[in-house]
Parts: structure tokens; C-alpha cells; sequence
């Protein structure tokens, strides 16, 4: 019997630093097949085999991945928990006739056993990571949660509670810290794959050159950027609800991810409109900014030196 069709290129992440506008643009390109669940998690098994929690930024009402996978797969989905096997090979049983076929589960980077996992299964796979600034990262991911109705609190609140959490992992912190810790992460690819087959991608230079970026990442998959039918670039700010708490409990029941899979996509955008504003540092002080760069200076030093880039920068106000 013939092995499932099934990736042969990830995007591990980092989480919020452009992994969807560069997935999204990569899945324009005629010989490229991108996972129409963009985070299936499949290879974390922080995620098949922990049950979500209030903590994890995944909503309780999942919807049926099972029936998804039977169907057309024509509408896009961004994220899911993907366990069972046969499921996770079936989001690519239409990718017979294309040459990069990947996923992009950014839950891959920060796990302990991804990297493994998807050696063990893949392992002639390219490696994408793209990393960004990690104190705009996890100002990023704060006022993400706050659009999505994770948290209702401010970033300096669960900041300290992030550092004093007795481990780092989405059920006890909003790991707004750990996550980008990248030097721990990126070795763990290093350790089990050749260098040829990673590609590391700073977000400065995808957000000052999105296009040349990512048909150097087109060249990495081994595909002629040339026939990119149409090159786009995501420009929306981050954006926070106008009210959280009622955007909270909303998400908490579900509600607000019925809407998102049952309504016509025109009038979900003009919803949006109504509903979120500009972030524009909500939530966030210069204070909590200058104490985050405090905790990770060590960490961009290091990875300063495994990148041989002076990215000091990050560290400035």
C-alpha cells in the first residue's frame, strides 16, 4: 500500500510574526499546496494528547475536522487540533500533482516534541521559521487574545503572571515569553535536521521586502517564484473588540465562532468594522515594554550570535 500524501514543507512559526500573509502568498503559486487548515498541530503533542484549557489559545467548540477533511475543503480554515492519523494525511489528498505541499502549524516551534515528531515522519522536510522582534511578538499575541476573547486584562497583569507561572506551557501562562525564546527552539531543528533544509526568515526584512521575501522562500521550496499568479501583502493593524468583556464571554460560549463558520464572508467583514478598533498599544504601557525588553535582552543577544546578525535594535525604545 502506498503511503499517504502528506507535507513535505512546514512553516513552524514564530506565532504572530507573519506566518499567515506568508502562507497565504506561498498558496498563490500554481505548484504549491497549502493545508486548507493552516494549523492542524497534528505533530505537537503538547497539543494531541492535552486537553484544552482555559489557557490555550484554541476555543473550546471545535468544529467537526472529521466531516471537514470528507468534504470539499473549499473554505479555509486557520486553525484546529488535528489527532487522528487519517484525518491529518487527508487535508492533502488533493495535493497528488504539486511540489511543495506544507502546512504551517506555528505551535511547531515553541513545541518540545514537533521538531522530532516530524523528523520522524518527514524527514527530508523543509523547515521554515520566520522570527520576529519578541517583545512586539508578545504585544502581538496579547492583543490578539484580546480580539479573540482569550484574556480580559491588562498586558502588565498577565505579564507578571506569565513570569510567575510554575512551568511554561499554555495551561498555566499565556507564555508571552517563552514563546520567543527562539534560540532553544531553533536548535531543536538543528539538532535533527541538515542546515540546507531550514530557512530562518527575520520579520524586519519580510515587513520592509514581503515580495522578495518570500520568493526567496519560494526558491527554498524549490519553485520557480516567477509563476506566483498574484503577490499580496497583509497591511491590517492589530485590532482589539470594542468591548472585551462582553467579546469574552461571547467566545467562551462558542457563539462567536458559530458566526465566524456560519456567516457570508462580506458580512462578517462589515461586522468587524463595527466591532474591533485599532489596538494602537492597548492594554500595554511603555513600562511593561521596557520590562519585557529587560527579560529577553539574553535571549536576542544569543540569538544574535547563532544568526551572526546584530538585532540589538530590538531591545531599543
Amino acid at each position: 500500500m502506498d503511503a499517504p500524501l502528506g507535507p513535505n514543507f512546514f512553516l513552524v512559526g514564530a506565532m504572530k510574526a507573519g506566518t499567515t500573509a506568508v502562507f497565504e502568498s506561498l498558496g498563490l503559486h500554481p505548484h504549491v499546496y497549502c493545508s486548507p487548515i493552516k494549523e492542524p498541530n497534528f505533530f505537537s503533542d503538547e497539543f494531541r494528547f492535552v486537553e484544552v484549557s482555559s489557557n490555550n489559545p484554541w476555543p473550546r467548540n471545535q468544529f467537526d475536522v472529521n466531516a471537514y477533511v470528507k468534504g470539499p475543503m473549499d473554505r479555509p480554515v486557520h486553525g484546529a487540533l488535528v489527532r487522528d492519523p487519517a484525518t491529518y494525511y487527508a487535508l492533502f489528498r488533493l495535493a497528488k500533482d504539486y511540489t511543495a505541499i506544507g502546512e504551517a502549524s506555528t505551535s511547531y516551534l515553541y513545541s518540545t516534541s514537533a521538531a522530532r515528531n516530524i523528523h520522524a515522519a518527514v524527514p527530508h522536510a523543509r523547515i521554515i521559521m520566520i522570527l520576529r522582534n519578541p517583545v512586539d511578538r508578545a504585544i502581538s499575541q496579547y492583543h490578539m487574545e484580546s480580539r479573540i476573547g482569550l484574556v480580559n486584562d491588562t498586558f502588565g497583569s498577565l505579564l507578571e503572571k506569565d513570569l510567575r507561572a510554575s512551568d511554561t506551557t499554555f495551561r498555566t501562562s499565556g507564555m508571552y515569553v517563552e514563546l520567543g525564546r527562539y534560540v532553544k527552539q531553533i536548535h531543536r531543528y538543528y539538532a535533527l535536521f541538515p542546515e540546507r533544509q531550514i530557512k530562518i526568515v527575520l520579520y524586519d526584512d519580510l515587513s520592509s521586502n514581503f515580495n522578495g521575501v518570500t520568493d526567496e522562500i519560494l526558491r527554498f521550496l524549490a519553485v520557480d517564484p516567477a509563476l506566483r499568479a498574484h503577490k499580496t501583502k497583509k497591511t491590517n493593524g492589530a485590532q482589539v473588540p470594542r468591548a472585551a468583556s462582553i467579546n469574552q464571554v461571547l467566545h467562551r460560549v462558542g457563539l462567536k465562532q458559530m458566526i465566524g463558520r456560519s456567516f457570508p464572508t462580506t458580512l462578517l467583514e462589515l461586522g468587524k468594522r463595527v466591532y474591533y478598533r485599532k489596538a494602537d498599544g492597548t492594554g500595554v504601557t511603555a513600562a511593561d515594554r521596557k520590562r519585557l525588553r529587560a527579560v529577553l535582552a539574553d535571549e536576542v543577544a544569543a540569538l544574535s550570535e547563532l544568526l551572526d546578525r546584530d538585532l540589538s535594535h530590538w531591545l531599543k525604545a
